[in-house]
């Protein structure tokens, strides 16, 4: 097995990978990235044309699976497994340049496929799965700075932190364990300069040719009042009053056990480097830094959602690693009860992650056999489908994309979630905004989404969005005067109206 451990990684990620590949599309969030690469592929541009609040690397990506396949759900899924494998394969290489052991790194990709593959179907293809592998390729090119303190190796560090910023702004802050590492062993002041400006180059390169982009676009400002204005605001709507309580509510989830437990081992392992009175090494360090960002960016987002979690997985399976390697080949003269800890936190992956594969499987075996759940979005759907013609527009009050894309009708309004509606950032009148765009676009047919999810005292907590309908009085009005219900429960949980 060693002798070929790529194959062996290669492998356990496509075999875990496939058992997620025949899952519809069912998370609000790929069906918006979806609808928003679509718009990309068409010739608009995100939150100009199509608005979401999330980085824009996001939509590049799946459309690249969505130019080869269409709407197709799995593909992006497969897109996400083969991403998967190479960062697993970077991870490899991470730990063999620490470690100098290619166990340790075997082990270190497995136990990132096993956590990351015991997360919930929902929790796959988004930004924060897709940003582990540039900030695991800035990582690698970082210790090979270190080692030969080459100016391009420096560069190339900064840009990969820089493209994992473009999956998710406060990733940046990545580039802070940059500099620390820069400036780490009192390098000469020319010396430090020059690794400096070479940080800063790398990090400043993909950056501004987005902004280049989107200005030659012109999507700007489209680009800076979503990410900067609307982003930042967006977090502190979720820091209320029942903030611990749903920090607390979410961080006992089972669903968390495997992250605990790699997180676990790994502290192991540096207290037993500080119990021997061994110096921490700074490759240790900077993989701690690398945790501790995603640690902090998880409670600046303030929503705690399964995802959240995920920048946080590579960093934690490297160092645990080492530390289930240097039990298993001491298994002798380690103690009892790091032996017992070791193996209980082990044990606790490979259970999360059976337990799920195993329902994949159940799924993708019902799925093989035409016996899946029916989206509760279907019906409707199928209504708009059939009552529509080329050229038609519609709106959905509700968190659902979906619909657009299963009816093949466009959105009357680049707004695909009306919590950003319902609850504008105060710097910027989206709700005017959409307006405009609705009474511009005239749409055929108005869909409420009357059992959904809306804002609640954690994030999304259970409100029928109705009442962010009638909260919104300029717009219920006007549905009131130019618009009657046409069907109502034979279409699932949602109010149709037609334009009069």
């Amino acid at each position: 097995m060693m002798k070929h451990p790529h194959i062996v990684l290669v492998l356990a990620a496509l075999l875990l990978g496939l058992t997620t590949l025949a899952y519809p599309r069912m998370g609000s969030d790929t069906s918006t990235f979806t609808y928003v690469s679509r718009t990309v592929l068409d010739g608009g541009m995100p939150y100009r044309d199509a608005w979401d609040l999330k980085a824009p690397a996001i939509f590049y990506v799946y459309a690249v699976p969505v130019a080869l396949f269409g709407n197709n759900h799995g593909a992006v899924q497969a897109l996400d497994a083969i991403w998967q494998v190479a960062t697993a394969l970077v991870l490899f290489a991470i730990a063999v340049r620490i470690y100098g052991r290619r166990e340790i790194g075997l082990l270190a990709g497995l136990l990132y496929l096993l956590v990351y593959y015991a997360g919930s179907f929902w929790e796959m293809t988004q930004a924060e799965g897709f940003l582990n592998l540039p900030l695991a390729l800035s990582m690698l090119w970082l210790l090979r700075a270190l080692e030969n303190d080459n100016f391009a190796a420096w560069c190339v560090s900064g840009a990969f932190v820089a493209v994992a910023t473009l999956f998710k702004i406060p990733m940046g802050l990545v580039g802070i364990v940059m500099i620390v590492a820069a400036i780490a062993r009192n390098p000469g002041r020319g010396q430090a300069v020059r690794r400096l400006s070479a940080l800063a180059l790398g990090f400043a390169a993909p950056l501004l040719l987005c902004v280049i982009y989107f200005q030659a676009k012109g999507a700007l400002w489209d680009l800076y009042t979503t990410q900067i204005i609307g982003g930042p605001q967006h977090a502190l709507l979720n820091q209320n009053g029942h903030y611990l309580g749903c920090a607390i509510e979410s961080l006992v989830l089972p669903g968390r056990a495997p992250l605990y437990a790699l997180g676990f081992l790994g502290l192991m392992s540096l207290w037993a480097a500080v119990a021997r009175k061994q110096a921490v090494s700074l490759s240790t360090k900077l993989l701690w830094g690398w945790f501790a960002v995603g640690l902090v960016v998880l409670f600046m987002h303030g929503e705690f959602l399964g995802y959240h979690f995920i920048p946080m997985y590579a960093p934690v399976a490297i160092l645990s690693a080492d530390m289930v390697y240097s039990v298993w080949t001491s298994r002798r003269t380690a103690g009892m009860f790091t032996r017992w800890v070791a193996f209980i936190g082990i044990l606790a992956v490979l259970t999360c992650t059976a337990y799920k594969v195993s329902k994949n499987v159940l799924y993708e075996r019902r799925a093989l056999h035409g016996i899946t759940p029916p989206n509760e979005w279907d019906a409707v759907s199928d209504y708009i489908k059939k009552n529509t013609s080329p050229g038609d527009r519609i709106f959905v009050w509700g968190n659902r994309a979906a619909i657009y894309l299963d009816s093949g009708v466009k959105s009357a309004s680049r707004f695909l979630d009306i919590y950003h509606i319902a609850r504008p950032p105060k710097a910027v009148d989206y709700q005017a905004i959409f307006l405009q765009e609705f009474e511009a676009a005239r749409p055929k047919y108005f869909i409420l989404h009357i059992m959904g999810k809306g804002p609640g005292e954690c994030g999304f907590g259970d409100i029928d969005q109705k009442e962010t309908f009638l909260e919104f009085s300029a717009f219920s009005r006007l549905i009131a005067e130019d618009y009657e219900m046409v069907t109502a429960g034979d279409v699932g949980p949602y109010e149709v109206y037609k334009r009069k």
